[in-house]
């Protein structure tokens, strides 16, 4: 796995660098070098400062307010940057969270309007087979109905006499 180098300030990169390989953890040797390198170049940098300010300001030694002035602004940027870091790695870890669990509720979400949609699909489906049968079924009584009158017609012509022109099995009426 390459690293790429970070074209935003340190801190950023170290919390970008730290949520990318938090997932691998057997590439967690990336953001530790990289928060040594971070936290080694900071402290690098403020001593630096109190070096140039000792060189170019004369603070007397019994000046103690000079010395906590001079050591409060050599590392408060280092301070700073460390909080943001911190901060940083922390919201961004919230958010990926966040967001994953905003993802399953949308994939839940999404596969139940998916089987709504499906059971909706199958009851105007059904309905459509209820009102084919329920036709079928009419047309049968229908048929039956048809059949159970001719039958009828046919024992009554039988029975009294009917077409033949005689006067049936009881005299005719």
């Amino acid at each position: 796995m390459t690293v790429r180098i970070c074209q935003r300030s340190l801190p950023i990169c170290v919390s970008d660098v730290l949520i990318k390989y938090a997932k691998d953890r057997s590439q967690m040797f990336v953001p530790i070098i990289l928060a040594i390198l971070f936290l080694g170049l900071a402290v690098g940098n403020s001593f630096a400062q109190i070096y140039l300010i000792e060189g170019h300001i004369k603070i007397a030694d019994k000046d103690t307010a000079g010395h906590i002035s001079m050591i409060f602004r050599s590392f408060t940027p280092l301070v700073v940057d460390v909080i943001a870091t911190i901060f940083l790695s922390v919201v961004t870890v919230k958010n990926l969270q966040k967001f994953l669990k905003d993802m399953q509720h949308k994939e839940a979400g999404i596969q139940a309007v998916a089987r709504s949609e499906i059971a909706i699909d199958m009851a105007f489906n059904q309905a459509s087979i209820d009102r084919e049968n329920a036709a079928m079924q009419q047309e049968r009584t229908r048929m039956d109905n048809e059949l159970l009158r001719e039958l009828t017609r046919k024992r009554n012509n039988d029975t009294l006499g009917g077409d033949s022109g005689s006067k049936g099995r009881f005299g005719g009426w």
